[in-house]
């Protein structure tokens, strides 16, 4: 799972939203904007549940659906808060409101990545240490070279099944 798998699996998030927000901005003023956001929220909650218990054997198209459930979940949860928002601001007031938004959005965003990334690189590293434990002495490698991989390789081999599943716990 590289980088470009993960950026064309964000792509999903990000359409399904953009392709949503208009529907959302249609019936904003005829169901009550709490509920809309309790079912983005929900929606969201329930796409990040079922990814919690993908394996590392999830298809990409697994990954793209859990994405595009929460696609639909922030487009109901971001156009509602924004207009309950910004509705109980003057109009003279609204360019500055809209400013102060954005931006309160924008640092909530990025130290919950930023938090998030530190906990799962923690926890990666934890569970990688578990994991090395478990080997035991040599039981990988010699698993590996009966296997045929050639005996300078198995380090590599070794190293890089370790971490794939270090990343899935």
């Amino acid at each position: 799972y590289t980088q470009t798998w993960a950026a064309l699996t964000a792509v999903f998030t990000a359409g399904v939203g953009i392709v949503c927000m208009p529907f959302v901005a249609f019936i904003i003023g005829r169901v009550d904007s709490r509920q809309m956001i309790f079912g983005g929220l929900l929606a969201m909650s329930a796409a990040y549940l079922w990814r919690g218990q993908f394996n590392s054997e999830a298809t990409f198209g697994l990954v793209i659906l859990s994405q595009a459930f929460i696609g639909v979940g922030m487009s109901f949860v971001f156009v509602p808060a924004l207009a309950m928002a910004l509705n109980s601001v003057k109009a003279e007031e609204l360019p500055s409101a809209a400013g102060l938004v954005a931006f309160v959005r924008t640092a909530s965003m990025a130290f919950s990545a930023a938090i998030t990334t530190t906990r799962w690189q923690d926890g990666m590293t934890i569970n990688r240490a578990g994991i090395v434990d478990r080997l035991g002495d040599g039981a990988g490698i010699d698993t590996l070279t009966a296997a045929g991989v050639a005996h300078d390789k198995v380090p590599w081999h070794l190293n890089r099944l370790v971490e794939e599943q270090a990343v899935m716990l």
